[in-house]
Parts: structure tokens; sequence; C-alpha cells
């Protein structure tokens, strides 16, 4: 047997049945009624409000990788690099992470472990790929 769990909606949706079929005083009925008309109106409200706010964040994801790939060339660089050219203050370098981990994934750029110059040790690399520069 599967299981769904409710959602509030769905609960005001019943309780909504219950009072039209239930509750005789016609006053209460609507008193009733109003309530749980307004309350599915704000979880609608809420619904819409943070579809929006999903498609800001996703749009300014797309902006963010956007700029990390126009500073990527065919040289590798590090993700240091990519902080220091982005110049910006809430950049942090997990947020860069996950932007190239999406474009490698999307084959649009590759890593590789490099050898850094100053120190010697060694860290990860990106480029663009040599497919999208031909």
């Amino acid at each position: 047997m599967e299981t769904t769990k409710k959602t509030k909606a769905m609960y005001f949706s019943e309780l909504r049945e219950m009072v039209i079929n239930y509750v005789t005083d016609v006053e209460l009925q609507d008193g009733l009624l109003d309530f749980i008309d307004k309350e599915v109106a704000t979880l609608e409200k809420r619904k819409e409000a943070a579809k929006v706010r999903a498609e800001k964040k996703k749009a300014e994801s797309d902006v963010l990788t956007d700029k990390i790939y126009e500073i990527l060339h065919y040289d590798y660089i590090t993700v240091n690099d990519i902080i220091e050219q982005l110049d910006e203050e809430d950049i942090s370098a997990n947020k860069i992470t996950s932007r190239l981990g999406k474009l490698v994934k999307a084959g649009r750029v590759e890593k590789e472990r490099i050898k850094v110059k100053e120190d010697g040790s060694r860290r990860m690399g990106y480029r663009k790929t040599e497919e999208v520069a031909a």
C-alpha cells in the first residue's frame, strides 16, 4: 500500500468538506469556511513566493556560472585564481567549486590536479574543454 504525506492544503480541503457536510449552524459554517479559505489562500501565496525565490536563486546561480566560465581559458587555473578574478566579497571557494562541478558534468570544463608554482603543492585546476574550443 502506497502512503503519501498529506499537505496542509489537503487537510484544509477535507476540513472544508466536513464543515459543509456536518456543521448545521449557518453562521458557524460561514465563519469556518472563511477561515479555511483564507488559510488556503495564504498557502498558495507562500507557494508562489517560494517559486519566485527559487527562480531568482537559480538565475543568480546561472549568472555566477557564466562569469566563471568566461574567466576560464584553455590553460588550467585554480579556484583561488577564479576568486581573485571575480573580485566579489560574497563569493566562497565552495560556491565556485559547486559551479565548476556542474560545468565539468556538462562537459564544458575539465579538471586535473596541477602543480602550483608558488609552493610546489598540487591543487585541482580547471580549464575549458578542447571540444568547446574547436
